[in-house]
């Protein structure tokens, strides 16, 4: 990554960071929201399994999309070090490592995602279970991937602290985006362990999850169309 932006003005970088951040957010968003808020009904084993079954290559387009965000998040890391770098290092490699840490477990998880379309599939050794345990287990396995889904996102919140904590002291981006970025990363916090404590009550942060979560979309605009200010 240094190699193929080393060449680059600060500009530049901007805009292929901001690039890959769309991306992420374009393959990750459908695979979140495109699809899993989509076809899974959690607690509704039935109508989930009716979902996935009325479009099963909907369902597996949405695990690879997933699967390509991560690799897109392999990247985008680096290319913010290489944007961010001058303006403190240590900073910004905090933000890089807390950017891969999600990456390793989002993969893995997807495997109960894949493991609730085998079980919905015809498959011949499958038939020693009746439809409604298969249509059961394939739920159970989508609740771990939910909960799984959580535990990635502990790591994709922190990451934006120090993101933010960069874009404030850049001086060559908006302070509101970084405070705005830090605010998204405390409210997924906030989110995910009200979900493991407090479940009954955690629709009182989806709002507000929904409204930082834009915080990363206006970044990575911002990135790929205004860049950075051009004394920087």
């Amino acid at each position: 990554m240094e190699k193929i932006t080393s060449g680059l003005s600060l500009q530049q970088k901007a805009k292929f960071a901001g690039l890959l951040y769309l991306l992420l957010c374009i393959f990750g968003g459908w695979a979140h929201g495109g699809v899993r808020f989509a076809m899974i009904v959690y607690g509704d084993a039935i109508t989930t399994a009716n979902n996935i079954r009325a479009d099963e290559s909907g369902f597996i387009f949405g695990i690879v999309a997933d699967l390509i965000a991560q690799v897109i998040m392999v990247f985008l890391p680096l290319a913010l070090y290489q944007l961010f770098s001058s303006v403190n290092k240590k900073v910004a490699l905090l933000m890089v490592i807390a950017g891969y840490m999600g990456i390793p477990i989002t993969c893995i998880n997807m495997l109960n995602q894949i493991a609730a379309v085998l079980l919905l599939g015809d498959i011949e050794y499958l038939q020693a279970f009746t439809i409604e345990q298969l249509q059961a287990l394939a739920s159970f396995f989508l609740e771990m991937q939910k909960y799984g889904y959580l535990i990635a996102h502990i790591f994709f919140g922190l990451w934006l602290f120090p993101m933010g904590y960069l874009v404030v002291k850049s001086g060559f981006l908006p302070k509101f985006i970084g405070f705005w970025l830090i605010l998204g990363g405390s409210v997924y916090l906030m989110q995910t362990f009200m979900l493991f404590l407090y479940p009954q009550h955690q629709e009182l942060l989806s709002g507000i999850a929904g409204l930082t979560g834009l915080s990363e979309i206006i970044f990575c605009l911002w990135l790929l169309l205004k860049g950075v200010k051009k004394s920087a």
